[in-house]
């Protein structure tokens, strides 16, 4: 497994861009979390977890998008999100990879991946751990460890992000991989 991080709080989605364009076939899907400097408590609205009945969840962000619904401004609990895309090994689908980009959901960034994701119908999981839950499940509040990650996302480690995005298959992708199997051993 490796994990691909980008400058935390730098929002460059070319890196995202070119994987998802070019190497699409071998994406399993993406991880959709909402991304706050620290972690400040917003609400977010209840059509972005049942996002997850969708057939094309990419897709659907995208028309929310074009309606509105999300709105590139620092008050929208959407204005930075991160995007952790699955990447597997096609030699051994189990072997899997981490793409994490920290992103704007405006046109030139978020939406942008999510359109490349919706023509490729790449699966965007909504539902998920946020990085404070993740936390409260991983290390006791009073230790050391979680004093340290628990008020800045800047101070985790790729040993941490690792944990993060397997515990998000773990606990939201089962359903995605099994598709991507599927897929993959249909070809």
């Amino acid at each position: 497994m490796s994990v691909l991080l980008p400058r935390i709080n730098h929002t460059d989605c070319i890196r995202a861009e070119i994987l998802l364009e070019n190497y699409n076939q071998n994406i399993v899907g993406s991880f959709w979390v909402k991304f706050c400097n620290g972690f400040q408590k917003q609400n977010i609205p209840s059509w972005w977890g049942d996002l997850v009945l969708e057939e094309n969840q990419a897709q659907a962000i995208v028309e929310m998008f074009d309606k509105g619904w999300i709105v590139p401004e620092y008050e929208d609990p959407f204005y930075y999100v991160s995007c952790i895309i699955v990447v597997a090994d096609r030699s051994n689908p189990a072997s899997l990879s981490y793409v994490i980009q920290h992103t704007r959901m405006d046109n030139d960034e978020g939406i942008m991946l999510l359109r490349i994701m919706a023509k490729h119908n790449i699966p965007v999981i909504t539902l998920v751990t946020d990085y404070e839950d993740f936390l409260h499940d991983r290390y006791p509040e009073k230790s050391e460890a979680y004093k340290l990650l628990i008020p800045v996302i800047n101070n985790w480690t790729v040993d941490v992000w690792e944990d993060y995005c397997s515990y998000q298959m773990a606990e939201s992708g089962k359903e995605m991989l099994v598709k991507y199997w599927i897929k993959m051993n249909i070809r």
